[in-house]
C-alpha cells in the first residue's frame, strides 16, 4: 500500500516576498550606479573642460596681442579653425570693447553678424564677453553660458530632476571661457571660447542606459532567484512531511507483533 503523501501548496506568499526584496535591492544598485557615476563623470568633464580650455584661451590670447599689433590675423584664426574641427571647442572669436569682431572662427557667420556680435544680443551675451576687459583682469574666466537659440535636450520634469538631484548646471547650454586682450598695457578687447555641453549630455544619456540594463539585468536575475528559492523550499516541506506522515495499519502490524490483548508494546 502507497503512503498517503500529504499534499503542499506552492510557498506563493514567500515567493512573491522574496521577489519583491529583490526587486528593491535591483532598483536601489541601478539608481545608485546612475547617481554615482553620473556625478563623478559629470565633473570629471567639467574639470578637464576647465583646464584644457583656460589654456587655449590664455594662448589665444598671446597669438591676438601679437595679431593686433601686427595687424596679421591669419594664424589666429588657423588656430581657431584647428580647435574646432578637433572638436575640442565649438565656437571662437577675438572682439574689440565695442562688440566689432576682429577674427571669427567662422567667416561667414561673422558676415552674418555683420562684423559686430551686438546684432545678436540674445546669443552673444556682451555683459559677459567683456567681463575680463570691464573687470581689468588679466585672468581666464570659466563659466555657465546659455545659447539662447538653443535648448537643452530633456524635458522640463526630467531637467528639474537632474538639477537637483544630478549636476545644477544641466539647464545651461554650454560654457564662455574668455581673457581679455591687453595692447601697451591697455585692455582693448577679448578673446572668447564658447564650448557645448555636449559631452555630459552625452554621459547622462549612456549611464542612463547602463542603469536602465542593469536594472532589467538584476531583475531577471531577481525573478529566477525567487522561483528557485520558492521551489526548494517546497521540496523540502514535502521531504519533511513525507517523514512525518503516520504510518499504516498494516505496516504497525509487521512491526509491533499481535498478542491476546491486541498489540504488544
Amino acid at each position: 500500500m502507497k503512503k498517503n503523501i500529504r499534499k503542499t501548496r506552492f510557498p506563493t506568499g514567500i515567493t512573491i516576498f522574496i521577489l519583491v526584496i529583490c526587486l528593491v535591492i535591483s532598483a536601489s544598485v541601478s539608481s545608485a550606479y546612475f547617481y554615482f557615476i553620473t556625478r563623478k563623470g559629470i565633473e570629471d568633464i567639467t574639470t578637464a573642460t576647465e583646464k584644457y580650455s583656460k589654456t587655449l584661451a590664455e594662448a589665444f590670447t598671446e597669438v591676438a596681442e601679437l595679431s593686433y599689433k601686427t595687424r596679421q590675423y591669419r594664424r589666429l584664426q588657423t588656430l581657431f579653425q584647428e580647435k574646432i574641427q578637433a572638436n575640442i571647442i565649438d565656437e571662437a572669436f577675438f572682439v574689440k570693447d565695442d562688440g566689432s569682431i576682429i577674427v571669427h572662427s567662422n567667416s561667414e557667420r561673422a558676415k552674418e553678424l555683420k562684423g559686430n556680435i551686438l546684432t545678436e544680443e540674445f546669443y552673444y551675451n556682451i555683459d559677459l564677453i567683456l567681463y575680463p576687459l570691464r573687470k581689468g583682469s588679466r585672468d581666464v574666466f570659466f563659466r555657465d553660458y546659455q545659447f539662447a537659440v538653443t535648448e537643452v535636450p530633456y524635458r522640463r520634469d526630467i531637467r528639474k530632476f537632474l538639477k537637483e538631484y544630478i549636476y545644477p548646471g544641466i539647464a545651461v547650454r554650454g560654457w564662455l571661457v574668455n581673457r581679455a586682450v591687453y595692447i601697451n598695457k591697455k585692455p582693448m578687447g577679448t578673446v572668447n571660447l564658447l564650448i557645448r555641453k555636449d559631452s555630459i549630455f552625452s554621459l547622462i544619456e549612456t549611464t542612463f542606459k547602463e542603469s536602465k540594463y542593469l536594472l532589467i539585468l538584476m531583475s531577471s536575475a531577481s525573478l529566477l532567484f525567487s522561483i528557485l528559492t520558492g521551489i526548494f523550499i517546497n521540496t523540502r516541506y514535502r521531504q519533511i512531511a513525507r517523514r512525518h506522515e503516520p504510518l499504516p495499519d498494516k505496516e504497525v502490524a509487521e512491526i509491533i507483533p499481535e498478542t491476546d490483548y491486541g498489540y504488544s508494546p
